[in-house]
C-alpha cells in the first residue's frame, strides 16, 4: 500500500493526491459520503477541513472519518 504524503483540495469533493512512489491521483470522495460517519462532510466548507493523519497514513477529518490510501491509488 502507497502512502498518503499530500492531500489538496481541488473541488467538490475531489482531492488531490500525492503518494509515497511520487505519483499523484484525483480522486472524487462523494461515493463514500452516503456512510453515516461521512453525512457532516456533505457540507464542502466541513469536508475541506481534512488533513493527512501521519501514524495511519490515511486521510482524516475531525469526526473520526477516514480513508485509506486503498480508497484512491489504483
Amino acid at each position: 500500500m502507497k502512502e498518503i504524503v499530500k492531500a489538496d483540495y481541488v473541488s467538490d469533493y475531489k482531492i488531490k493526491f500525492k503518494f509515497s512512489d511520487d505519483s499523484e491521483r484525483i480522486s472524487d470522495l462523494k461515493k463514500y459520503l452516503w456512510w453515516e460517519v461521512f453525512e457532516k462532510l456533505k457540507d464542502i466548507s466541513e469536508f475541506k477541513k481534512f488533513k493527512i493523519d501521519k501514524d495511519f497514513w490515511v486521510i482524516s477529518w475531525w469526526n473520526w472519518a477516514d480513508l485509506s490510501s486503498e480508497n484512491f491509488y489504483n
